[in-house]
């Protein structure tokens, strides 16, 4: 199977030889040695990844979030692969509890990864032109704005943001809001394009499985600590 998954540490990384690790990854592979199926996984832009699926080049990007519309070009994998946790990073000075509405970004330069899904209330503040978007490729290109005050703050996954900020050594500055804007699952989206249900649905059983014995391990590994 041909999948997409996009460079985002400490979920899918990739390393210069084109080796990939992380948590997803670890998922993906194991669930396709349990069923016998060869997995190749491949990186690109997330606008880019989004193209490829939707137009068929690829079998399933990961990770997507269910959204308006999107199973129409998308059939979804039955339990989400990880969660995510969106959150708002900003200098520590700047760190203060957000509200429902968001009004504490009003009026400022917030950076967010491209084409990325955070809440509804962002995207409402977002239509309504409350803050002026910065669209990014990478977390640590966004702390690094914040640290150079290019940017007030970024939103995004708590722990893709940690990641990117440790890259750039800025923990000491560039800190995460206590409070989460969304929890939100994400998925292995099978293209309906490129059309080989009856493999999506061999994998996706195996997919299943494997999410759950890591969920039983995880819970008895919780209960022995």
């Amino acid at each position: 199977m041909r999948l997409i998954a996009t460079h985002v540490p400490p979920y899918f990384n990739y390393a210069d030889d084109g080796s990939v690790s992380g948590i997803g990854a670890d998922i993906l592979k194991a669930a396709g040695k349990n069923c016998d199926i060869q997995i190749e996984l491949s990186n690109h832009t997330w606008a880019r990844a989004l193209r490829h699926a939707e137009m068929g080049h690829a079998d399933a990007i990961a990770p997507l979030a269910k959204t308006n519309g999107r199973d129409k070009t998308y059939i979804f994998s039955e339990q989400p692969i990880f969660t995510l946790d969106m959150a708002v990073f900003t200098l520590k000075e700047n760190k203060q509890p957000i509200s429902a509405d968001l009004r504490e970004l009003y009026g400022k330069t917030i950076g967010t990864i491209r084409n990325v899904y955070i809440s509804e209330a962002f995207e409402v503040a977002k239509k309504q032109k409350r803050f002026k978007l910065a669209a990014r490729e990478r977390y640590d290109a966004m702390a690094l704005s914040i640290s150079r005050n290019r940017l007030y703050a970024f939103v995004g996954d708590r722990r893709m943001g940690e990641y990117g900020v440790s890259l750039q050594g800025l923990e000491d500055k560039v800190v995460a809001s206590e409070q989460s804007l969304n929890m939100m699952p994400v998925y292995l989206a099978y293209s309906r394009k490129a059309g080989r249900t009856e493999l999506y649905s061999k994998f996706d059983k195996c997919l299943s499985d494997t999410i759950n014995k890591n969920s039983q391990s995880s819970t008895q590994e919780a209960k022995a600590g």
